[in-house]
């Protein structure tokens, strides 16, 4: 691997294999003492310090969701929801059967806020409350739910008269050990 830094603090990554690129890409999301590292694969015509690194890839498991839920529709209107939906955990039918699901969502990490939990409503008019804990998540601030900092360097908890105290962190978003799908970690383009 050949390394290249540039400005603001981003590194253009040359891989001698395809193979090495494209496990590194499908490990995602990587940290570095707590801090996510976001890659993407960028085209040879582009300019490294345009390149839109605000998306990264998380597996998400969706607790709390009846067996009959757990099908490739809910996934991709779950998935839609927390981001951009990528993948999911299935068998040959389109279904996962288990306690949880798993699926691979894209999620803004600058300017989307990290959900806990959802209330879906199904075409047959039932709702729902689904829990979700998300992948490998590192420096995360339950203050601002804002990937990247914790809680004590938090500025909402700086701001004049703010009566913000850190809560205690729920399990909900904790991290769990790692799968793969074999995804590419890039969003697709979101469609409505």
């Amino acid at each position: 691997m050949e390394f290249k830094q540039f400005l603001g603090g981003r590194i253009l990554t040359r891989f001698f294999h395809i193979i090495d690129r494209q496990k590194t890409l499908e490990g995602c999301p990587w940290s570095f003492e707590k801090n996510i590292l976001i890659l993407t694969r960028i085209d040879p015509n582009e300019n490294p310090m345009s390149v839109n690194l605000n998306w990264c890839g998380f597996y998400v498991y969706v607790h709390d969701l009846p067996l009959i839920r757990m099908n490739l529709g809910i996934s991709t209107h779950i998935g839609n929801r927390l981001g951009i939906f990528q993948d999911m955990e299935m068998d040959e039918a389109g279904r996962k059967w288990g306690d949880s699901l798993c699926i691979r969502v894209a999620i803004d990490v600058i300017n989307n806020l990290l959900k806990r939990a959802l209330r879906i409503r199904t075409k047959m008019g039932d709702e729902h409350l689904v829990n979700f804990t998300y992948e490998r998540l590192s420096n995360f601030c339950y203050l601002c739910k804002q990937l990247g900092h914790i809680g004590k360097y938090c500025e909402q908890r700086f701001q004049e008269g703010s009566l913000i105290r850190e809560r205690t962190p729920s399990t909900v978003l904790g991290s769990t050990p790692p799968r793969h799908l074999g995804v590419d970690p890039r969003p697709a383009h979101k469609t409505k």
